[in-house]
């Protein structure tokens, strides 16, 4: 009974073996399948990175592998001196391939303490995009697992550090779009002002402008009338409009007089023009009697104007928001923008072109409210990831200029120079530098980041472009304080 256990026992282990190994194959099959559908072409890879990858396939051809032969005792011998051999046919596979370089000075006896991890969740959304940007689409990858990567300390840092760096791209992007906004405010407004002026000239030149020699000085007067236009509230613009229409209704009666009446009738239009009527008869009026009747500006259009413009009034920020606030804040100005901009366009189609000046004034104020809260959420932005960004071994030079920006990049290598020269394990370090793409510079083109890379070549300092706007930088103990430098 007890040989037929064992026997039983056998088998059982050769069939898990054997479906292991089926696995393991399947497994095999399943990974080369994926690594043969991925493609980078060698143009893409440095020289260094490329014999590594040819080392790894098996790929190397024999006059990058072949080397004087050795005894056994001369290599172990060799083996015993040093963890590293360095040979210029010997390819190291754990080297830093980035700044295609041999680390020599950094191969030691001490055994290479792994690199930290961190998990980190994707989330299905970025998950998805990766996905259909470097997926096969034939196929089928497992469902129902967490988005979740293990990933180098030193990557995580990096992709957070993309991460800053596109926003403030995104804000160079909103720069752009308010000098798009301010554009469109002057163009409507020298719109409307032609179409006032054409008013002028068809109706009556103002009487004071008869006094008046110089063009250009007249021209600044009535630019003025404008603005005042503009900042007028909806009653003072319609009791404004009224005494203009009874005085351009009504040219035989002395314009005092106009006003006496009307201020009697309580500055009701309809009640005065049928008080003038009846006084006066029809013979010398200018115009169409019911459209004379009609008011400048009816009450629901008033009451409109009312409602616009307590809605469209600036928040007041008495304490600190977090940058999320400030962000929601400028994008209800703009779209309150819109809709003001859609009623000026509106009542300037109706030939109503005060009431079009006075929405575009308020369109053009939510311009500047917009502005002013995209600054504040850049500034909460930023006080909230200086900390952070320093922690991480990273310097923001974006907003600065270049004369601020050198000195300041000067200060961050020394210290972290001098920090490395402290640490007993570390012989080199990697930093960060956001320069910004410099869509907000003269022609688009970025001034920072050319006088930074400048400066990184006369300190001798390795560098690479991890995109337009982003520089990964490696210091080494060997590296030079500024203080040290001579004619730099």
């Amino acid at each position: 009974g007890s040989n037929s256990k064992q026997k039983e026992v056998s088998c059982n282990k050769e069939k898990k073996i054997k479906w292991n190994h089926k696995e393991s194959v399947e497994n095999i099959d399943l990974k080369k399948e994926i690594e043969s559908k991925i493609d980078i072409n060698e143009e893409h890879y440095s020289k260094h990175l490329l014999r590594i990858k040819q080392y790894r396939f098996g790929n190397l051809n024999d006059n990058l592998t072949s080397s004087p032969s050795k005894s056994v005792d001369e290599s172990k011998a060799s083996t015993s001196r040093h963890n590293c051999v360095i040979d210029e046919s010997v390819v190291i596979i754990d080297s830093d391939t980035e700044f295609d370089e041999f680390d020599v000075d950094e191969c030691s006896d001490k055994s290479e303490q792994p690199e930290e991890m961190v998990e980190l969740n994707l989330g299905d959304n970025f998950v998805s995009q990766l996905e259909t940007k470097f997926g096969d689409p034939n196929t089928t990858y497992p469902k129902g697992f967490q988005p979740v990567v293990q990933v180098p300390v030193t990557l995580a840092r990096q992709l957070y550090t993309f991460y800053i760096e596109s926003i403030c791209q995104q804000m160079e992007n909103q720069k752009q779009i308010l000098e798009s906004l301010i554009k469109e405010d002057e163009e409507f407004a020298r719109k409307l002002q032609a179409k006032e002026e054409e008013k002028v000239i068809e109706v009556k030149p103002a009487p004071n402008f008869k006094e008046i020699i110089d063009e250009q000085v007249a021209q600044n007067v009535y630019q003025r009338e404008v603005d005042k236009w503009k900042e007028l509230n909806p009653d003072n613009l319609a009791a404004r409009l009224t005494r203009q229409k009874l005085c351009n209704v009504f040219p035989t009666i002395d314009k005092d007089t106009l006003i006496e009446i009307l201020y009697a009738h309580e500055n009701k239009y309809q009640d005065t023009v049928e008080t003038l009527l009846a006084s006066t008869g029809t013979e010398n009026i200018r115009g169409n009697i019911d459209m004379i009747k009609e008011p400048p500006l009816r009450d629901e259009i008033i009451q409109e104007m009312k409602e616009a413009q307590k809605s469209s009034a600036s928040e007041t920020y008495d304490e600190e928001h977090e940058p999320t606030y400030y962000r929601e804040e400028a994008n209800r100005y703009l779209k309150k923008r819109a809709e003001l901009y859609q009623k000026a366009q509106q009542y300037h189609q109706r030939g109503m072109t005060e009431v079009a000046q006075f929405y575009s004034g308020l369109a053009s104020k939510q311009t500047l409210y917009y502005d002013r809260a995209n600054n504040m959420a850049a500034t909460a932005f930023l006080d909230e990831h200086s900390k952070r960004l320093q922690d991480f071994n990273t310097i923001d030079l974006h907003f600065l200029y270049v004369k601020e920006a050198i000195p300041a990049l000067d200060v961050f290598l020394d210290r972290n120079i001098n920090l490395l020269k402290l640490s007993n394990n570390r012989h080199s370090d990697y930093l960060q530098i956001i320069t910004g793409r410099g869509k907000r510079s003269e022609n688009g083109i970025s001034k920072i980041r050319p006088a930074v890379i400048s400066r990184l070549k006369r300190r001798n300092i390795k560098f690479v472009q991890l995109n337009p706007g982003l520089l990964k930088v490696k210091i080494t103990k060997t590296c030079l304080v500024t203080s040290e430098l001579q004619n730099v």
